[in-house]
């Protein structure tokens, strides 16, 4: 069961709040001063939430709050401010003082059991993954006091103090991000710099950004907007609306990377072969446009490797359409891992497979023909005595004032190279 700790010198009010606390099935230990409560903190027993007057005898409750909220050994525990107070000033300080709720004592009848309840389901869906949420605040309080309310939530959180430190930290270690608090004002500057740099960074323009401030001038709303900000919280805030503002900007960064995933497959799955997982022939012929270009504007030189599966049909018709499919993944997989990433290799219709090989010398890219030969007769066949060969055309551009007459000289030499006896490569 949860444990809470209430400070409160009213033995009629401990009872109060014993029996709201039972119905929510929480273990109480009461506390009628600070030095108690202190005690009992300084003990084994960990507590989720500690209800706290604002009048106790000796010292303020809200000092008592300060104190707590400043130790990091007490950043797991969550404060609520129950008092007989009913002014402004006081709720206002409660919250400055890390309370994430004020409830009058008259009031708790009413809204003690509902708040915590509502609280809970708050958080237990608040998340959408396990993703970094950073916060960027400059008051030592404040950013301790915020990190131990999104972590009592479950999320994990990175805190920074100016905006050099988030700045550098992004750089360095690129972790995936979900949300960004960030308060405006800092120590002698602003936030600027982060959001700016959140928001022009290609790898974090979608993650969200909250911003902390104090004003609640309007056109200081606006100005927040115009920067950047996806939402703002005036401080000192309720922590129930920061939940709810949380969990609305942690919803829609899940929304728009599962819709940036799935137009990603289905990018993927418009321009790759469904059995090979290779190029198509749709995506080569677009790609060796642009390096036919580039060769033009920059006088480099790149090569094509055009190669077809020696006697597939015979594959095929006697060991069935299923072993053939075997063999071209096989044969797709060979030729990927004999090249090198830059290069693109299509699958250029039927046993026929292509490849681009961007700033490379004609005499080097027969070796690396001789490497994609050698590789595929070294498959392992088991339906057969005889290896898997290919048959090999190579051109460059060297040979041709456009990508056609290279594809198609290449395609020449590759049907020279069945010609004269197969799995061979015919480069002149």
């Amino acid at each position: 069961m949860p444990e809470v700790l209430v400070v409160e010198d009213s033995k009629f009010f401990q009872k109060v709040l014993e029996n709201e606390f039972k119905e929510l099935e929480y273990n109480v230990t009461f506390a009628s001063s600070i030095n108690e409560a202190k005690a009992i903190l300084n003990s084994n027993k960990r507590f989720h939430l500690a209800t706290v007057d604002i009048e106790l005898p000796d010292g303020s409750g809200l000092d008592f709050c300060r104190e707590v909220k400043s130790n990091p050994a007490f950043n797991y525990l969550q404060l609520l401010v129950i008092t007989g107070s009913n002014d402004e000033d006081s709720r206002k300080k409660a919250f400055e003082s890390g309370a994430i709720a004020f409830i009058k004592k008259e009031d708790v009848p009413q809204r003690l059991k509902s708040y915590i309840k509502n609280i809970n389901s708050i958080i237990s869906n608040i998340s959408y993954s396990n993703n970094l949420v950073i916060l960027l605040e400059d008051s030592d309080f404040q950013r301790k006091y915020i990190k131990s309310t999104l972590e009592f939530a479950g999320l994990k959180v990175i805190d920074f103090s100016n905006n050099e430190s988030l700045i550098e930290y992004l750089e360095k270690n690129k972790p995936i991000v979900d949300l960004a608090i960030v308060d405006y004002f800092l120590d002698g500057q602003n936030s600027l710099k982060s959001i700016l740099y959140l928001k022009e960074t290609k790898f974090y323009e979608q993650v969200p950004i909250i911003m902390l401030t104090v004003s609640n001038d309007l056109s200081h709303k606006y100005e927040l907007f115009m920067i950047g900000a996806n939402d703002f919280i005036i401080k000192p805030f309720d922590t129930g609306d920061f939940y709810l503002r949380i969990r609305n900007q942690l919803k829609t960064k899940y929304l728009i990377d599962m819709l940036d995933a799935k137009n990603k497959l289905l990018t993927i799955s418009s321009i790759t072969d469904d059995l090979t997982k290779l190029y198509n022939r749709r995506f080569f012929w677009e790609t060796i446009e642009k390096e036919h270009k580039r060769h033009n504007r920059i006088n480099s030189e790149y090569s094509i490797i055009m190669l077809d599966i020696d006697h597939f049909k015979k594959i095929n018709d006697n060991f069935g359409h299923g072993t053939g499919d075997l063999v071209l993944s096989d044969v797709a997989f060979s030729l990927k891992n004999s090249v090198r990433n830059t290069d693109i290799v299509a699958r250029y219709g039927g046993e026929e497979f292509i490849v681009l090989l961007p700033d490379t010398k004609k005499e080097n890219a027969i070796v690396v023909a001789n490497k994609i030969l050698n590789s595929i007769r070294e498959i392992p066949v088991h339906f057969r005595s005889e290896p898997i060969t290919v048959s090999i055309g190579l051109a460059s551009s060297r040979e041709g004032d456009n990508y056609e007459k290279i594809i198609s000289l290449a395609d020449e030499r590759l049907y020279k190279a069945k010609n004269n006896g197969r799995n061979r490569i015919e480069y002149d």
